[in-house]
C-alpha cells in the first residue's frame, strides 16, 4: 500500500517510481520468459518483431502479474479497491519512442474525455533492465498530465521541434530492474535512450525489456475509451477480441476486473 506522501506525489508529479516491487528471482524470470517470446514466431494478428500484445490472456506464463499482491495494492491505492485492468496489456523489445501522451491518439480523433476531473487512467511499467547509461527506462516531464496536447496539433509538434528549453525540463526515472513504475496517460514522455552508443550496439544482457499494463479507475471512462480503441484501425488485435478461459477464471478467483 502507499503512503499518502506516495499518492500526493502522484498526482503532483504525474508519475511514480515504487522500489523492489519484484524480486531479482522473478525478474529474471520474466527477462528470460520474453527473451524467448521475441525470439520466436510471430503468431497473432497485430504483433511484432517489437511488440506483443494481449500478453495476460495469451501467456499463462504471465498471468499472475495481474493478481500480484505487490502490484496490485499500488494500483488499489491509486485507482480504489474496484480498479479496472484495460485490454492493452503488452511486452516491448527494445522499442523507443519519442515524446508523446497515451491520450494524444484519442484527442486527434476529437475525444476530450481524458480532460475530465474524474478521469485517471495510468500505465502500470515493468522494466526488466535498469535505466542507466544503455537506457532501459522513462523519461517524462513531471506535472506535464497537467498541460495541453501540444502533439494533437501540428502547431504544437513544430513548437516542439524548435523547443530549446524542453530538454532542461525531462526528468529520466532511475529505475531499476524490479522497480515498477505508474505514469498517469495525459504524461509526456518517452523512452530513455543510450547515452555511450547507438541502439544497435547494445550489450545482449542489457537490451530493453518491458512490460506495460494499462489501468483506470471503476467508471465512465473505461467504458469510452475501449469504445475508442475498438474503433483504431491500427488495433487489430482487439477486433473480436475476447479474453481467454483460464485468464476469465482467474478473475473470479482473485476478484479483479476486466474491461
Amino acid at each position: 500500500m502507499l503512503t499518502n506522501s506516495q499518492i500526493e506525489q502522484f498526482h503532483r508529479d504525474g508519475f511514480l517510481l515504487v522500489p523492489s516491487v519484484f524480486t531479482k528471482k522473478q525478474v529474471t524470470e520474466m527477462r528470460t520468459f520474453l527473451v524467448n517470446l521475441f525470439n520466436s514466431k510471430i503468431q497473432f494478428p497485430g504483433d511484432t518483431r517489437n511488440f506483443r500484445n494481449d500478453i495476460a490472456s495469451k501467456y499463462p506464463q504471465l498471468q499472475w502479474l495481474l493478481f500480484y499482491p505487490s502490484m496490485i495494492s499500488v494500483l488499489k491505492s491509486l485507482l480504489g479497491n474496484n480498479f479496472v485492468f484495460l485490454p492493452e496489456m503488452a511486452a516491448h523489445y527494445s522499442n523507443y519512442s519519442g515524446w508523446h501522451k497515451d491520450t494524444t491518439s484519442q484527442e486527434c480523433a476529437g475525444h476530450k474525455f481524458h480532460w475530465q476531473s474524474n478521469y485517471l487512467m495510468v500505465e502500470t511499467a515493468i522494466y526488466l533492465q535498469d535505466n542507466n547509461e544503455y537506457g532501459g527506462g522513462l523519461d517524462v516531464i513531471p506535472g506535464s498530465h497537467n498541460y495541453p496536447d501540444l502533439y494533437a496539433t501540428s502547431y504544437g509538434q513544430e513548437f516542439l521541434r524548435n523547443r530549446k528549453n524542453y530538454k532542461s525540463l525531462q526528468y529520466s526515472i532511475p529505475s531499476k530492474a524490479g522497480d515498477l513504475i505508474i505514469f498517469h496517460f495525459r504524461i509526456d514522455h518517452k523512452a530513455s535512450l543510450p547515452k555511450i552508443c547507438s541502439i544497435d550496439s547494445i550489450p545482449t544482457e542489457q537490451r530493453k525489456l518491458a512490460m506495460f499494463f494499462a489501468c483506470s479507475a471503476n467508471n465512465e471512462h473505461v467504458a469510452n475509451y475501449k469504445n475508442f480503441l475498438m474503433s483504431r484501425a491500427d488495433y487489430q488485435y482487439l477486433k473480436n477480441h475476447q479474453y481467454s478461459a483460464d485468464l476469465l477464471n482467474l478473475t473470479k478467483e482473485h476478484n479483479f476486473i476486466l474491461a
